[in-house]
């Protein structure tokens, strides 16, 4: 045991003085690298982003370059360098300004402040020994310079929005009203014109006179109340990524709506809600006054009378008179309605209303779809495709004939030979049908008599799951025996049709024979039916 712990010893102690020796210190590898920060660093300036800030607001921008041999920042006319320490909200930074006119500073970080709307810039320029890139979203490499050392240098570009200044002007058929004039007389029912002239780009409006509203920068507005009434426009920027703000102004004019000298009568179409209620509408606002007046208002319904429940004025627009019946209508219901003599009801202005006979109703539109898209007015030809067993057909939006209903453009179906399919589908524009509708099916079809002879015997509209399973066939012949040269509306007759899913729909038709047809207000309906 002694020998071995003589032997351990001497190990020891030659690892100790081994250990001891000075070994060759090696010098590190000198590298450099270009980096920066920023007080939005998450905009992605690299990436053609812009950075935005509200006037009068810093932004802190730091170098984080390593072993630069020369470093500046330098910024646009209107900005200043402020010391630190700040917080988010600071605004006022008198007793912070450093570098006093200058523009530029080594400063390795800075705190800027915008002082002019506009775009604004500051650029940061550093010199390397060795050759730099910034590696962000692209790598953007530095310049080497004649003397051989790296110049880089990056621009940011600010975007300082300015403080919203709320201005407007006010034209009467088409002149403006020069802000000296006093009073704007305008006849009931009426309009004026109210442009929004703000500075600093505002993203909404609100122009309002009394109850009337109009949200767009330029607002067309009809006075339909009696009165005395001073306008004003609110105007805001909104956003998720730019400074809000908000304005708000007072039209100096005084605005005086007077009675109107023009007839007081039915304007536009008589149209039946979703609720059932029918609106009536008329060029100027409503006395509201309507107790007993019912019995001046005769309603038809399939050529038979109906009772009128209510008889009111809409909330919003008193120009409207709102009926509902007593009974419950449905869309195929052919309904009119008749003003008659002797009522007591009046503008608000007292013009008597003029009388009307048997005026059509516009019944409430149960489509499933959307109609602009459906009818080809909307997305043109991405809002059908041909389907992919599709095999002789090929299909063009066009304009070529007038649409039906007066429309501008329809769909184009060529099919180039017989006993294969031309088949198209709106798988592009999907619709939601609710669970347990009953469905009714209806298009509309125009075949020129340009091709001599109507050769389809077969129409097939099918109806399918997103998945592109087909849910429903339905074999429909009618084009068969169209007239040529006309629109023609095919109502699908199967109604039992009740939907157990609420999956996207799309819907698709299809030809066996060669020829050409056009497609129009394709719709899927909520079936209603009189009991």
């Amino acid at each position: 045991m002694k020998t071995f712990r003589y032997i351990t010893i001497v190990l020891l102690a030659t690892v100790v003085l081994f250990s001891c020796e000075e070994e060759e210190f090696i010098e590190p590898t000198v590298f450099s690298d270009v980096g920066f920060y920023t007080s939005l660093f998450r905009t992605d300036i690299t990436d053609g982003g812009e950075y935005n800030v509200a006037i009068n607001r810093y932004l802190s921008f730091s170098d984080l370059s390593v072993n630069a041999l020369e470093h500046s920042w330098s910024i646009s006319d209107g900005s200043y360098f402020v010391k630190g320490p700040l917080t988010r909200n600071d605004s006022i930074f008198d007793d912070k300004r450093i570098h006093v006119g200058d523009t530029s500073t080594t400063d390795k970080t800075v705190n800027v402040v915008f002082g002019k709307g506009g775009w604004a810039y500051v650029t940061m320029r550093n010199i390397f020994t060795d050759s730099v890139a910034f590696r962000g979203h692209d790598t953007i490499p530095g310049i080497q310079q004649l003397d051989g050392t790296w110049l880089y240098e990056h621009t940011f570009p600010i975007k300082v929005y300015d403080t919203l200044a709320a201005s407007a002007k006010i034209f009467q058929n088409g002149i403006e009203i020069s802000p000296d004039v006093d009073t704007i007389f305008v006849e009931n029912g009426n309009t004026l014109e109210f442009v929004d002239f703000t500075t600093n780009e505002p993203n909404t409006w609100r122009f309002s006179i009394g109850s009337a509203i109009g949200v767009d920068s330029a607002s067309s507005i009809s006075l339909k109340n009696l009165g005395t009434f001073t306008a004003r426009l609110n105007v805001s920027r909104q956003g998720e990524n730019i400074p809000n703000d908000y304005d708000n102004f007072v039209f100096p004019q005084i605005i005086k709506v007077i009675p109107s000298s023009l007839p007081f009568e039915l304007t536009g179409e008589i149209v039946e809600l979703k609720d059932e209620t029918i609106q009536v509408p008329f060029n100027g606002g409503f006395e509201d006054f309507f107790i007993g007046q019912d019995e001046f208002i005769d309603v038809s319904v399939n050529g038979a009378p109906f009772s009128i429940a209510s008889l009111s004025l809409n909330s919003e627009d008193a120009s409207i008179l709102e009926i509902k019946l007593s009974e419950p209508i449905y869309k195929g219901d052919v309904i009119t309605i008749s003003l008659k003599e002797g009522s007591n009801i009046r503008a608000a202005d007292t013009r008597e209303p003029i009388t009307f006979e048997n005026v059509s109703v516009k019944m409430y539109d149960h489509s499933l779809v959307d109609n602009a898209v459906y009818g080809f007015e909307v997305n043109g030809a991405s809002a059908v495709e041909l389907h992919p067993d599709n095999t002789t057909g090929s299909i063009t939006v066009t304009d070529e004939i007038p649409g039906a209903d007066g429309s501008q453009y329809s769909l184009k179906l060529e099919s180039s030979e017989d006993g294969n399919w031309a088949w198209f589908s709106t798988n592009p524009s999907r619709f939601n049908i609710p669970e347990g509708t009953v469905l009714q099916y209806e298009y509309k079809f125009y075949i020129p008599s340009s091709q001599g002879a109507n050769p389809f015997v077969m129409n097939g509209p099918w109806l399918h799951f997103s998945d592109e399973s087909t849910w429903q066939q339905w074999w429909t012949n009618g084009v068969s025996t169209a007239p040529f040269d006309e629109w023609v509306t095919l109502t699908h007759p199967n109604v039992d049709r009740v939907t157990s899913k609420t999956d996207d729909y799309f819907m698709s038709i299809r030809l066996n024979r060669a020829g050409v047809i056009y497609y129009d207000d394709l719709r899927v309906y909520e079936y209603e039916a009189r009991p």
